[in-house]
């Protein structure tokens, strides 16, 4: 069981970092979208500061979840 956590609570944090990162790629500057994802903890940051709270929210939900699985496991 919780290996099944694990595994679905690190696809949510891809899922939403992905999401991030095509996000920051099409607006400008665009070069936020190679920095969040050669350097994933700026992901959240570029985010939150182009206004997209829920994307951030998200990325941080799934990630305290996914370490909280780890931890338990």
């Amino acid at each position: 069981m919780h290996g099944a956590l694990i595994v679905l609570f690190f696809l949510a944090f891809a899922a939403s970092h992905a999401t991030i990162i095509v996000s920051l790629g099409m607006r400008q500057p665009r070069l936020r979208g190679l920095w969040a994802f050669l350097l994933p903890p700026l992901a959240p940051y570029f985010a939150w500061s182009s206004l997209m709270p829920r994307r951030t929210l998200a990325w941080l939900v799934s990630l305290l979840l996914y370490a909280l699985a780890v931890a338990s496991a």
